[in-house]
């Protein structure tokens, strides 16, 4: 059972580090607009995906490239 999860952007101590150096050159604005919008993630949202895929739960699920922003994944999310 092979499967890939795309994490998208991640809210990080790193992506903190970068915003609070006003680089805003690199998209300190678009990380913003990601985190009013519910689109930055913690590292915790991922990894229980990765968890679920690892589980007997999801063996039926396989050859799948799972974006992080993905409706699926967060419905698959709410079933743990």
């Amino acid at each position: 059972q092979v499967n890939a999860i795309h994490p998208g952007v991640m809210d990080t101590r790193m992506q903190e580090e970068i915003r609070k150096a006003g680089a805003k050159a690199i998209g300190t604005d678009m990380f913003e607009r990601l985190k009013e919008e519910g689109m930055l993630h913690p590292p915790e949202e991922p990894a229980k995906l990765a968890l679920f895929l690892a589980s007997k739960a999801a063996e039926g699920i396989t050859g799948e490239y799972l974006s992080f922003d993905d409706k699926e994944v967060k419905f698959l999310l709410s079933q743990m």
